[in-house]
């Protein structure tokens, strides 16, 4: 009697399993339905919408300045950027890169509490604070600021301490010796 039951309660649970089995497998084909049935609508509605955006149109031409002569200029209206001035580093630690002007003057020395551009300590030739560039409107000017070894342009002329002096795009100078080379440059 205690198999027989036994075999009962094991068809029932097999039932049981079968009929859990038969929902799961139900449900996840309807999820499967229902999910390509989103995509093929939301496909649908996408095709739709390119059917009647409007097709692209050229650009119109700038209009363009008119001459003096009354003759049509070819030079556009639309004013040209200024040109970006960096300060790049043409010889010594920070060869290569370009170091953008703002607001605030650059001040290239050895002490980091003094100097925004700080060399390395080991460069004896370049004080704490060595010397100033700044932008002033279109024009920079370059002021040692009180040097031991001096600022100098590449023409090897000295910037006295305390004088601005206007550098030009393209000019370069250096801090002691020609190692620790800069220049403006205009991007």
């Amino acid at each position: 009697m205690l198999a027989s039951d036994w075999d009962r309660f094991l068809g029932r649970i097999a039932i049981w399993f079968a009929i859990v089995l038969a929902i799961f497998l139900f449900r996840l084909a309807l999820a499967t339905i229902r999910f390509q049935f989103a995509r093929y609508r939301e496909r649908r509605r996408v095709r739709q919408m390119d059917a009647t955006r409007p097709a692209p149109q050229p650009p119109r031409p700038l209009p363009r300045r008119a001459d003096p002569t009354g003759e049509a200029s070819t030079e556009d209206i639309v004013p040209k950027p200024k040109p970006k001035a960096v300060l790049r580093c043409v010889a010594g630690y920070y060869h290569g890169s370009d170091i953008p002007f703002d607001d605030k003057p650059i001040i290239i020395g050895r002490d980091p509490g003094a100097a925004n551009l700080v060399l390395p300590p080991d460069l004896r030739l370049v004080s704490g604070r060595h010397c100033m560039i700044r932008q002033d409107g279109g024009r920079f000017l370059l002021e040692d600021c009180g040097s031991t070894n001096g600022t100098f342009l590449a023409s090897g002329t000295a910037i006295r301490s305390g004088e601005p002096k206007e550098v030009k795009p393209g000019e370069r100078f250096f801090l002691g010796d020609k190692s620790t080379m800069f220049e403006i440059a205009l991007l």
